[in-house]
């Protein structure tokens, strides 16, 4: 019962943040939303960094933008999604691991000058 309580409200949570994402527009520079602190702080992107961008673009359906803001967010979406419904798949003993070496490889290779096409668009 308690698993069930936990999984119940981290959708509740999910769902009012993409309400607080769709309405509040993070590309509006007086945003409420907060911008990512990594960037702000050490001039790097982070492997969040542009996923509220992505989330909001995703919300208005607009997919390329989504994706050009953070790939990596997007793809990691269903895995979010499955890990609350079905949380025996994602606790599989290399599904962390193997999101943590991705997640880390992305963010190396994001802040590359050849792979500029993976940093998010600026607002």
């Amino acid at each position: 019962m308690q698993s069930f309580k936990w999984r119940i409200g981290i959708l509740v949570l999910g769902i009012l943040w993409c309400i607080a994402v769709y309405f509040g527009n993070p590309n509006n520079p007086n945003s409420l939303l907060p911008a990512c602190p990594t960037y702000k702080f050490l001039g790097i992107y982070c492997a969040g960094c542009g996923s509220t961008r992505a989330l909001y673009a995703l919300l208005h359906l607009d997919f390329a933008t989504a994706i050009r803001q953070n790939v990596f967010f997007v793809c990691l979406i269903p895995f979010i999604v499955i890990g609350i419904f079905y949380p025996k798949i994602t606790s599989v003993k290399y599904v962390p691991l193997t999101i943590l070496i991705a997640m880390i490889v992305y963010i190396i290779l994001r802040n590359m000058d050849y792979f500029y096409f993976l940093a998010p668009i600026k607002p």
